[in-house]
């Protein structure tokens, strides 16, 4: 399989992408490519610095969780719906005939790729695990073990072959096992029938009227069926193009009301049903649930056997949302371009001393971050304190 799919990547890889030299625009202080939520495109902070490990402790394991890269729109279906508005060309507006144009580019590069991962989505993991590789040699030292397991859908998968493609290429030596089966779906992708039923449930509700763009746009601007819908896929497609950079934008129909209102209403929409909330109670820690048996149970036979290695896992952006409110952090916040952009992840590191006493450093989109305990060491943490802090008997949960 790995070779199979080290084809399909080396192809995307090739592709020239460059990145556009345009400022981004503002509202307020937050960009409108920030105002994407999602769908905002990886940043990494290159003045990121790391605190020293203790004195005496020296990194062994490392145990991730990434979300896919950048993406097209989940499906084509999106992109032809948007379409179909922008047909009857007897009612569009001059703006309406340029927006048409500009549509049909966008699914001229779309089409057939819906969900799939771009050319940046594939650089972004390439990064990750260079800087992963660099900042941590001891663990992908000489012949180590690395365990990668992804979710069955394209994306994930394309994004862990990109970053293993990464690692062998700085270290031949690294014994590298991949795999992407249904098998695996129970904790890289869980969501539990509370969860389906919480999301299915809460509204989206967005606080701007549509008139004013659907009248920029259509001569009869009442012949549109579901106007505050084409306000919404108008908005997504036009936060996505900073993972496709084809030279199109569509950031000039909105004004920065409309484009907060969007932004909010998608993150509000985003934190009540994965977060730990009023709404949500326990669900969204259920559902993480069998994730983070699986890292414990990795972590302790890592441990168990000693020898520098890591487990890497590719899924979803709720998996990992899910993931980080089990574990307490970011419980008011509502931005996702900073809590789950594309290509987020979570990394666990781990240090033994010559005692055998074991921490572990947290680190979210490749910044330390510090759990809700206490710690003599923070942002270092005792692994027995950290496993016995997140013991949560299924019993115990209140969905």
């Amino acid at each position: 399989m790995m070779k199979k799919i080290a084809l399909i990547i080396c192809c995307i890889t090739t592709i020239v992408f460059s990145l556009s030299a345009a400022q981004p625009l503002k509202c307020d202080t937050i960009s409108y490519e920030q105002m994407g939520g999602i769908y905002y495109a990886y940043h990494y902070d290159s003045a990121t610095v790391y605190t020293p490990a203790p004195q005496g402790y020296t990194p062994f394991y490392i145990s991730h969780f990434g979300r896919h890269g950048s993406r097209w729109l989940p499906s084509d279906e999106r992109y032809l719906w948007v379409m179909e508005q922008f047909a009857d060309t007897a009612n569009l507006t001059q703006l309406g005939h340029d927006v048409r144009r500009r549509m049909q580019k966008i699914w001229e590069d779309a089409k057939g790729r819906g969900g799939d991962l771009t050319a940046l989505g594939a650089m972004q993991h390439a990064e990750i695990a260079n800087r992963m590789y660099h900042s941590w040699p001891e663990i992908f030292k000489d012949s180590a073990m690395i365990s990668a397991r992804s979710s069955i859908v394209g994306r994930c998968v394309l994004s862990m072959t990109s970053f293993l493609l990464k690692l062998q290429s700085l270290n031949p030596r690294l014994q590298i096992t991949a795999e992407s089966h249904r098998r695996f779906m129970p904790y890289i992708a869980y969501s539990s029938p509370q969860m389906d039923s919480l999301i299915a449930r809460t509204p989206r509700t967005i606080k701007v009227s549509p008139n004013r763009l659907m009248a920029s746009l259509f001569i009869h601007p009442e012949r549109i069926a579901e106007p505050m819908n084409l306000l919404s896929e108008l908005h997504c497609i036009a936060s996505d193009m900073q993972n496709v950079n084809i030279g199109v934008s569509l950031y000039d129909l909105f004004t920065p009301e409309e484009m907060r209102a969007v932004y909010e209403a998608s993150n509000l929409n985003m934190w009540t049903c994965n977060s730990r909330n009023p709404v949500s109670g326990d669900i969204p820690i259920h559902s993480a649930l069998s994730l983070w048996e699986n890292i414990v149970e990795s972590a302790d036979k890592a441990i168990a056997e000693g020898t520098p290695q890591a487990t890497l896992r590719f899924g979803h952006d709720t998996s990992l949302y899910r993931l980080l409110t089990l574990l307490g952090l970011f419980p008011d916040e509502q931005r996702m371009d900073r809590i789950i952009p594309m290509a987020a992840n979570l990394m666990m590191v781990f240090y033994h001393n010559n005692e055998g006493n074991i921490v572990v450093k947290f680190l979210h989109n490749e910044k330390e971050i510090r759990l809700p305990m206490e710690s003599r060491m923070s942002p270092y943490y005792d692994w027995e304190c950290i496993k016995q802090q997140y013991a949560f008997p299924a019993s115990t949960l209140n969905e």
